[in-house]
């Protein structure tokens, strides 16, 4: 799953996206780079990632973020991670997976621990 959450995050970064709302996504990256930077944060701490049934408001608890980001829509991100990797992810306007412009979907993978 992890593999397919990729492709998909590398378009997104990558600009193939086009006529979105740019502030929302730009607003959306910011903020999954703020998880992101609180998961390097906790995996410092703990070794390992979070895992999925943890999910982000282990940062929170930890006390590294304030409070869990959400996308620039109002949605939770979605969160993955066996402890060794994760993936963030944004369904987008529609908050649904898929979509095309403003519904696409924005996806963070983080590397594999070793």
């Amino acid at each position: 799953m992890l593999l397919g959450l990729s492709l998909v995050g590398w378009c997104s970064f990558c600009g193939i996206q086009v006529n979105c709302d740019s502030s929302k996504v730009d607003a959306t990256l910011n903020n999954m780079r703020t998880v992101e930077t609180g998961l390097k944060l906790f995996a410092m701490k703990k070794g390992r990632y979070p895992m999925t049934q943890d999910g982000l408001a282990v940062l929170v608890q930890a006390r590294i973020l304030d409070r869990t980001p959400k996308d620039a829509w109002g949605n939770e991100f979605t969160f993955i991670s066996d402890g060794k990797a994760y993936a963030i992810v944004s369904f987008g306007a529609d908050g649904g997976p898929g979509g095309k412009e403003a519904e696409a979907d924005l996806v963070a993978v983080g590397q594999t621990l070793q």
